[in-house]
């Protein structure tokens, strides 16, 4: 899938989950490199991908508020691609491992594109305790 098809793909409930995230054996999830260190999860949706950390006694913690970003371009892939960006951005800041997509917003306005892309903010982790810990369980590989 090329990365402009992966762009113009993000809905609402789109989850995105940092490569080398630690994961028990019994997840499994399907998906493409998006930006950087973050992989589009095509499969499970969040929701089932919630139940199936939960079945194997890990987390998936959930941290509100949403956090927003926007940005201009002058075609909608151009704008979706850098409002993505920006919020990574602010993902990376924070050293959690899943973003939860809940609202892609587009508008057009004398031949200028916004776009914004709202999410929340997600960790999967073994402990009850939301802190970065390491497992000798199944990793994400990296990108090389």
């Amino acid at each position: 899938m090329a990365m402009t098809d992966i762009i113009t793909s993000l809905r609402d409930g789109t989850l995105l989950v940092r490569r080398g995230t630690w994961l028990p054996e019994t997840v499994k999830i399907e998906g493409q490199l998006v930006l950087g260190e973050w992989n589009l999860a095509s499969r499970p949706s969040h929701a089932e991908f919630d139940r199936e950390l939960y079945k194997a006694g890990w987390q998936f913690f959930y941290i509100p508020p949403e956090t927003q970003a926007g940005a201009l371009g002058f075609n909608l892939k151009h704008a979706l691609t850098r409002a993505l960006k920006k919020l990574l951005v602010k993902v990376d800041a924070t050293k959690l491992n899943a973003v939860q997509i809940t609202v892609v917003g587009t508008k057009k306005f004398l031949g200028i594109h916004y776009a914004s892309i709202s999410a929340y903010l997600r960790h999967v982790q073994k402990s009850l305790i939301l802190a970065a810990e390491k497992t000798e369980q199944q990793r994400l590989p990296r990108a090389a």
